[in-house]
């Protein structure tokens, strides 16, 4: 795989300088049948070395990830565009999607590669009655799902990432962000 085949029906909306602060990176995870794999992930060049140790640390205690695959992967379109919706139904971990944040207009950290969503079944979005993938659930003794005491937030924490459980007005489980400086004008309420 390749930045550009990754890249493969990017939103038409993603600015051309956006597309210029992404790398791809592969990154070794264990499966959800705890066997070695690999996927890659579209990532912001400033995040690329963090991710890259972040991975290395959760594949060293065996946190098992059900898929990393990049959305160019037609399993993950709608109407031959990026479809995060079933990315997640399909419990695929991502990072750069060039959207917005779910029922807004602002833009979301995924949008310039700054935020990984990570098995989404296991650890759905939820606010009120919205839960996300609707068929997700939460329930902290699965497999590879995320709590406040997992030692996998602490290696993302470690690395200035803020974990989505830890939301004040909805928990987004699945979710991890860094934001870049030089960039805060982008994610201003």
């Amino acid at each position: 795989m390749n930045l550009q085949t990754a890249l493969h029906r990017v939103s038409k909306d993603c600015p051309q300088w956006v597309i210029e602060q992404i790398v791809l990176i592969k990154v070794p995870f264990i499966d959800f049948k705890l066997q070695d794999n690999f996927g890659y992930l579209l990532v912001h060049k400033n995040l690329e070395n963090d991710l890259k140790i972040i991975f290395q640390k959760l594949y060293q205690i065996q946190f098992p990830i059900y898929s990393i695959i990049p959305m160019s992967d037609s399993k993950f379109w709608n109407d031959k565009h990026w479809c995060d919706n079933l990315s997640m139904r399909l419990n695929n971990s991502t990072c750069f999607n060039y959207r917005t944040i779910a029922g807004k207009t602002k833009l979301s950290t995924h949008a310039l590669g700054m935020a990984i969503d990570i098995n989404p079944m296991q650890n759905p979005y939820i606010c009120k009655k919205t839960i996300l993938p609707k068929n997700g659930s939460y329930q902290i003794n699965q497999i590879g799902t995320f709590s406040n005491n997992n030692k996998a937030i602490k290696i993302f924490e470690n690395r200035g990432f803020f974990w989505g459980g830890n939301f004040s007005t909805m928990k987004d489980y699945h979710h991890f962000e860094k934001k870049v400086k030089g960039f805060e004008q982008y994610f201003q309420d």
